[in-house]
Formats: structure tokens, sequence, C-alpha cells
């Protein structure tokens, strides 16, 4: 028996890439499904789009209600979701036609049923013409064991960073009242995500070795969302929220190595986005060098990389040109991953 997938989609002033979208999840061979739309307060034509879709596909679920973020939306889908599986895609990404189909089967076949299934994704890139493979390289997580083992690679690649490329079970959810922190505009699908893995009955979690999920990158100034100061007290909120939940699966070692990475990452991106000659910025420099959480994320990374080194340098000598050389490596360093 094939089983419902909900599919939720959050649109906010998605306009310019709705058809598609909507369109890559309709053109789904597995049938069997539901497409929850929850326009958020848009104020292009997103709405008008969504209810001329909502027309022509009776598998289509419409809800509008006042902009509360992507959090609020995708917490509304999951109130109105009826699936066994639920899904979610953002509004200016796509799905290949066999992501329902091959995510169930993995979901159903197995001798045992994961109890979450993740596939790989394309990472396009638009204005640079670039597409970027992530495919997971092991098949399964079977135990902490192999948690622990494979969880640095995972959560690089943003597997573990990110609640599309998946299939939930509603079950879990639902049971356990998991829904997206709708206060936190930082981490938010890491901390559901996470939040979902500690109430898994066990660790058994399905890769699938192909890419079933395209995700887009439509400009250069969304691959680093530019910061401001506030999105520092953002990252130390995260950085503690993640420490309680990588203590719940026993694996905090790992989890706050790759945690602190990404915390480092988030500051650095902070900086790239002010002015570093004036008084502000050096002021939220120091603030942030001294901050309890810096000095943590610095204990826990060591030097057991160059880009480590860079932070090492950076933030424990609190001086603005050791800064500045660690922002202008990091800039072409991240160019040429691109």
């Amino acid at each position: 028996m094939n089983d419902l997938i909900s599919i939720i989609i959050p649109v906010y002033n998605s306009s310019a890439y709705l058809d598609k979208c909507i369109g890559s999840v309709l053109m789904q061979t597995y049938k069997n499904i539901e497409v929850i739309l929850v326009n958020d307060g848009s104020v292009d034509d997103s709405l008008e789009k969504c209810r001329k879709h909502a027309a022509n596909d009776p598998r289509i679920r419409l809800i509008n209600k006042d902009n509360g973020g992507v959090s609020s939306a995708r917490n509304a889908g999951i109130k109105a979701s009826t699936g066994r599986y639920i899904a979610f895609v953002d509004s200016d990404d796509t799905i290949s036609p066999d992501f329902c189909s091959k995510m169930f089967e993995a979901a159903s076949n197995a001798a045992s049923s994961p109890y979450l299934i993740i596939c790989g994704y394309d990472f396009i890139n638009e204005s640079a013409g670039d597409v970027k493979h992530f495919i997971p390289a092991q098949k399964n997580i079977l135990n902490r064991k192999d948690l622990d083992n494979n969880y640095l690679q995972l959560f690089n690649d943003r597997h573990f960073l990110s609640v599309w490329g998946k299939l939930f079970s509603a079950e879990i959810i639902k049971r356990n009242n998991i829904y997206f922190n709708e206060h936190i505009h930082i981490g938010e699908d890491f901390v559901f995500l996470h939040e979902y893995l500690t109430h898994m009955p066990g660790i058994n979690i399905k890769l699938l070795s192909e890419a079933l999920y395209m995700y887009y990158v439509h400009n250069t100034q969304s691959l680093t969302k530019s910061g401001d100061a506030s999105r520092i007290e953002r990252a130390r909120e995260l950085y503690y929220t993640a420490a309680a939940l990588y203590q719940s699966l026993n694996i905090s070692d790992t989890g706050m190595y790759a945690m602190s990475l990404y915390y480092l990452r988030t500051l650095s991106i902070v900086f790239e986005h002010m002015d570093l000659s004036s008084k502000e910025s050096m002021k939220y420099f120091k603030y942030a060098a001294a901050l309890p959480e810096t000095k943590s994320a610095l204990s826990a990374i060591g030097f057991s990389s160059p880009e480590s080194i860079l932070y090492q340098l950076a933030f424990r000598s609190r001086k603005m040109a050791f800064l500045k050389l660690m922002l202008s490596v990091r800039a072409a360093y991240v160019k040429q991953k691109r």
C-alpha cells in the first residue's frame, strides 16, 4: 500500500520561482501525495499563483496566513498534514520526479523501517552557472556509533543543517509535539531535525546515494546571507541549544566540534558585512571575541585545520589586523569552493 506523503511548502514572496517549484512536486511519479502550500503573508502575487495551482489539482491544500516567518508557516503545514510521512520543500527549490517514490521505497522496503530518510542534493548556483553534487557516502546509520562516526561529514554537507531533502515520520513529529521554534531565526532547521533525532525510538537512518533535491542559490549575496550584530546573539543561543541536543544524542564531542566551526563561521559572516574601519565594528569584534561561547568554540576546534588556525589567530588576539587577514583568506577559500 502506498501511504500518503504530505509535502509542506512555505511560501513568502517567491512568485518568480513558485511555478517551477510546485510543478516539480505535482510531477511526482508517486501519486499519493498532499501538497500543503502555506502562504505566509506574501505581498507579491504568490498567493494568486497558489490559488491557481490549487484550483487545478485536488491534491493541493492552501493555507493563507499572516506573515509569521518560515517556522510559523511550516508549523501550520505540520498541523494541517494528514500523511504518514512529511517532507519539506522550499518554495524556490525543486525536487526530482522520483523524489517521493524513491524516498517511500527506502522507508518501506528496508528490513527494519528507518525513522528518517535523507537523499543527496544538487547545490545550484544560478549566478555562477555552477552545480555541485552532495551525495552521502554511507547508506545506513543504525546506532549511535554510526551517527558519531559519520556526523561531521553529514553536517559539513548540510544534511544535518536542513529539513529539506528528507522524509520524516509524521507519527514521531506529532506524538512528541516537535515543531519549529518560531522565536529563533538562525538554525531553526538544525534544532527541529535534532529534536526529531532525539525522539526517534532508535537510531535508524537511511541515506540515498542520489541527488533527488535541487537547492538553488539565486544570487551571490544569498550564499552568505549577510548578517548584522544581532546575529551574534542568535548564534550564541543556537550554540547552547545544540550542546543540549548533542548531549541527549550522546555525540557531544563530535557534535560540538561541528557546531563550533559553524558558530565561528557565523561570526565571520557578521564581520564580512561590516565596515571594519568603524569604531562600531571594533566594539562588536571585541565583544564577540570575549564571549564564553567563542572561547568554548575555539577550545573545541583546537588547531585541527587551516581554517581553525585562522579563527584562533583572529579571535584570541582580538586584533583587527588578524580579523581582516582571516576574512580575506576565508573569502578566497569560499570563492574557490564555489
